[in-house]
């Protein structure tokens, strides 16, 4: 491993501990995170699910010294656990950075920033209409500055430390970049989450060293001004191919057939697997349209209208839950804001959500 307060060259070990400190920044942060959730969907999950998606990056995998073998136990970890459009999109990043670093078991900031700033472009081909003003943008404006100033800095800590700032100013712009965002005065949730992630690698460096961060101004109280959205369940499915590599020409047909189903559609290919991940009225057509191209091993599909429902609610009082079998209309569910849960329905090996 480096040293923390000389760190010219990174290996595995180093990596590994930039993403516990980053994980455990955003989890700090989490409720701040939920509560400013007001894009694609106001559905005050994004904290949750980056969160949860960082956790699973941490915990699952094996410290190695290879720096690219660290990368592609995250990637893997991610991209089998990531939740959210948020959580998705960071981890398709993750997936380019362990693509992008295949030939470093140790980088100095020359090549990280070349493995940085080329994984930008798989993040950009995993989601199907990027948006400026998100986490995307964010990501990217920090990549390229590490890529066009790598000659201005000795180490790492330095060169992160200037890239941070880089970062913020980039959240703070998503405030005017975006409609939703201007009316309700707010940053990015998704971007802001980032941004955390970064503060906690600057601290992973050490004590010693300055920190600048951003505080968390939005008040608890805060109630976002939403918008109606067209579809109705955040819909993700990690999908095995078996033994056939996920090629471009795959990815080109699942896109057309699942377009027509929605939005906010996001396909990140893994080896063999696929990660998908759309806005949908229809899950149940979205599976039954992923099927031929292999096995579903994993699936959800979040009713968003009911999370906004249950997010403008007083808080407190009783709380409703039923399962699917009920089969309760769906106005009377949104109504009276009663969660249902699935139950699991087997057809021909592949079970699928109720």
């Amino acid at each position: 491993m480096a040293e923390q307060m000389d760190m010219q060259q990174i290996d595995g070990a180093d990596v590994f501990r930039w993403f516990v400190s980053g994980a455990r920044e955003v989890a700090a942060h989490m409720k701040y995170l939920n509560i400013i959730n007001v894009f694609p969907v106001a559905d005050g999950d994004t904290g949750t699910n980056l969160t949860a998606t960082l956790r699973a990056m941490v915990e699952k995998p094996m410290q190695t010294p290879s720096f690219n073998k660290m990368l592609q136990q995250f990637s893997q970890s991610a991209l089998e656990s990531a939740r959210g459009n948020s959580g998705i999109i960071f981890a398709s990043y993750i997936n380019g950075l362990a693509m992008e670093s295949t030939p470093y078991d140790k980088v100095d900031v020359k090549e990280f920033a070349t493995v940085a700033s080329g994984a930008v472009r798989h993040l950009y081909n995993a989601v199907e209409y990027p948006r400026e003003g998100t986490i995307m943008s964010v990501i990217r404006d920090w990549a390229e500055f590490l890529n066009r100033n790598t000659e201005r800095f000795r180490g790492f800590p330095e060169l992160f430390e200037a890239a941070y700032h880089v970062a913020t100013e980039a959240l703070e712009k998503t405030k005017t970049q975006l409609a939703v965002l201007r009316k309700n005065n707010v940053v990015d949730s998704g971007a802001a989450g980032f941004v955390r992630f970064l503060e906690g690698i600057n601290r992973a460096f050490g004590e010693g060293r300055s920190q600048d961060v951003i505080e968390d101004f939005t008040p608890v109280t805060f109630v976002p001004d939403t918008e109606a959205t067209e579809y109705r369940y955040c819909t993700e499915a990690l999908l095995d191919t078996a033994a056939n590599l996920v090629t471009n020409d795959v990815i080109a047909s699942i896109k057309p057939i699942l377009h027509p189903l929605g939005d906010s559609l996001i396909i990140t290919p893994r080896d063999h697997r696929l990660k998908i991940h759309i806005h949908t009225n229809h899950p149940e057509l979205v599976m039954s349209r992923l099927r031929p191209y292999g096995t579903i091993l994993e699936q959800k599909a979040d009713d968003m209208a009911l999370q906004n429902r249950l997010r403008l609610l007083p808080k407190g009082g009783v709380g409703l839950i039923t399962d699917s079998i009920a089969d309760l209309p769906d106005s009377f569910l949104l109504e009276h804001a009663i969660s249902v849960v699935p139950l699991g329905v087997i057809v021909q090996e592949t079970p699928y959500l109720d």
